[in-house]
């Protein structure tokens, strides 16, 4: 089953390519270019054009991450729902998220679907001395 919705997947990709000639060798289970082509033979891709429309409508709306404190009356929720979207805004800029996010769209019109693991790596970027008071 997974191979048929893979191959599908290169399909399509192929043809958002401008590779429209493409023909199934059962035997390999492969796609390939026909040896024979016609020299005058032009190729008008409208796959590639619409594509890029529909993923540009997406990304136009880009999403707007935000922390809400649980209890809106306490002010150290309130700072501390602050801090961590101020966190979310600079993680998603530092991580060139909108550039993911498009990929992201390109891949999803192209196949129907795409897949995102997010994870929390407590050891990544630069190391940051605590400093503790003694009293």
């Amino acid at each position: 089953m997974r191979t048929a919705i893979e191959f599908q997947w290169a399909v399509n990709a192929a043809y958002y390519l401008g590779y429209q000639d493409l023909s199934f060798i059962p035997q390999t289970m492969t796609l390939a270019r026909p040896r024979a082509t016609r020299l005058n033979e032009i190729v008008i891709n409208r796959i590639a054009p619409f594509v890029e429309t529909r993923v540009a409508k997406i990304i136009k709306n880009r999403p707007i991450l935000s922390v809400d404190p649980f209890d809106t009356t306490d002010h150290g929720q309130q700072k501390a729902a602050k801090l961590s979207s101020d966190l979310l805004k600079y993680l998603w800029e530092k991580l060139d998220m909108d550039d993911t996010v498009e990929t992201l769209s390109l891949h999803m019109h192209i196949t129907g679907s795409v897949f995102l693991k997010v994870s929390w790596d407590p050891l990544a970027g630069d190391t940051i001395e605590e400093i503790v008071e003694s009293k």
